[in-house]
């Protein structure tokens, strides 16, 4: 029988009571849940591995997705992912790196507090076209940084004219030196070269 795997689960010890998805973006508990067949490109696999003395982001666990109070659907086709992701989300490669993050401020040093610390995905919008989305017209936006993809997100029924929800991640920069590596580009880029396919599994640690 196929051993349990872990996989990333909604929790926190500070909240008592629900909080909004933009809120709770970061805030996990790992736990383990029976084995789930799932396609290659959403087999979570392991997050982190050991190398000697080092804990790495593993390579093939990038497409594992968490399963949370309000995500819990095992996606059918890269494009479903991509429909979650648009809204404003952070890429799981993002939470590895997080994670590795957190582990070398706490081998430094003792805190004396309990952070809670937002995660966040990369963006080419600037706080100008946040502030002023879309102001020549619907998609605009979208179409100012992505021109090559706006025929691509309308035949994915995507809208260029939805207005991401970005969130602040300056205390953790500050805490932890995070520095988001995924995007919409890299989506876009992804879904234009695999299509519903979805990007090759990584083989390998």
């Amino acid at each position: 029988m196929a051993e349990p795997r872990c996989y990333k689960l909604y929790y926190s010890k500070m909240a008592r009571f629900p909080r909004s998805p933009d809120q709770v973006r970061a805030i996990t508990y790992f736990a383990v849940v029976p084995t789930l067949a799932l396609p290659d490109y959403l087999d979570t696999r392991e997050l982190l591995v050991r190398r000697g003395n080092q804990v790495v982001a593993s390579k093939s666990g990038r497409w594992g997705e968490r399963l949370s109070v309000w995500d819990r659907a095992v996606y059918a086709t890269y494009s479903d992912w991509a429909r979650w992701f648009w809204k404003g989300a952070v890429h799981i490669d993002d939470v590895a790196a997080a994670v590795i993050l957190s582990l070398d401020l706490l081998s430094r040093r003792h805190l004396d507090q309990q952070l809670v610390l937002t995660l966040d995905s990369a963006y080419q919008y600037t706080d100008a076209d946040l502030d002023h989305w879309d102001a020549e017209g619907p998609g605009s936006t979208f179409r100012k940084h992505y021109p090559e993809y706006y025929d691509l997100a309308l035949s994915y029924g995507f809208d260029p004219a939805l207005k991401p929800t970005r969130l602040d991640i300056s205390e953790t920069v500050r805490w932890l030196g995070y520095k988001p590596a995924y995007s919409l580009a890299n989506l876009l880029s992804e879904l234009a070269e695999f299509g519903d396919r979805g990007p090759p599994h990584f083989a390998g640690n």
